[in-house]
């Protein structure tokens, strides 16, 4: 019995290792991204998300690329790509007519960004109420990217990703974000050596990463705090706080 389950493992570990040989280098690139920036790289390369399922503590994902004919198994655990491996077509449910993307509940690409309406939502694991599945809070103004919305229990659900995690918010609890108001999108680091800080405060432990003069960050909120203007701010994936003298419009 023990060499029958050895040799079965040996003939999956082969197959997979062999299905994973033939994608294309750059969705092999993708392994061990942050799965918010690895979404946003599988949209770009024109692959479309099929369906979610969830296994243990990890969650596999089905995309589809019409260009490539080709059905991909995305594995994400601990928030990164930690596999992909070609499928059968079938694992992407034959279906290439529609998509389960953001496309169909919103309206095109040009609505796959929402706003959080309130403070203190929570970013879910799964789809359900239950503050046990809350990974992270998340504010006012926080911009969020549309991936899918579903209906769970007779509620409306959507599945969004924010500063590389990707979890669930109820549909209520979002606004559509103004793409014609440019004026939180106007905003540039002034200075070199500043820091985005997980607080708004002055301690270098709260630094996350830095910034250069002229990077681009899209402002959500300005607020004071010990006596000094803050902003926070979105740069790339990340979402921090800057000092307001460091800003600088466009």
């Amino acid at each position: 019995m023990k060499g029958t389950v050895v040799f079965t493992w040996i003939v999956f570990a082969s197959a997979a290792m062999s299905a994973q040989a033939r994608l294309p280098g750059e969705l092999r690139d993708l392994e061990d991204m942050r799965a918010g920036s690895g979404e946003r790289e599988l949209e770009d390369l024109g692959y479309r998300h099929r369906n979610t399922v969830r296994a243990g503590g990890n969650t596999i994902d089905y995309w589809w690329s019409s260009r490539e004919d080709l059905c991909v198994a995305v594995t994400t655990k601990d928030g990164h790509f930690a596999s992909l491996i070609e499928q059968p077509e079938v694992m992407c449910d034959g279906d290439r007519s529609s998509s389960r993307d953001d496309y169909d509940r919103h309206g095109g690409s040009r609505n796959r960004y929402r706003e959080v309406k309130e403070n203190d939502m929570g970013l879910r694991k799964h789809p359900d109420r239950d503050s046990s599945y809350v990974v992270r809070g998340l504010r006012r103004g926080d911009r969020v990217r549309v991936i899918e919305c579903e209906k769970h229990h007779g509620h409306d659900w959507c599945r969004v990703e924010f500063d590389g995690e990707i979890g669930w918010i109820g549909e209520p609890q979002l606004r559509q974000a103004d793409h014609e108001d440019r004026r939180h999108e106007d905003w540039e680091i002034g200075e070199d050596g500043t820091g985005l800080r997980r607080h708004p405060d002055r301690d270098s432990s709260y630094v996350v990463r830095g910034l250069r003069k002229g990077d681009r960050v899209r402002m959500i909120e300005c607020e004071e705090h010990h006596d000094t203007q803050w902003c926070r701010v979105e740069y790339r994936d990340e979402v921090g706080w800057v000092g307001k003298r460091r800003l600088r419009r466009r």
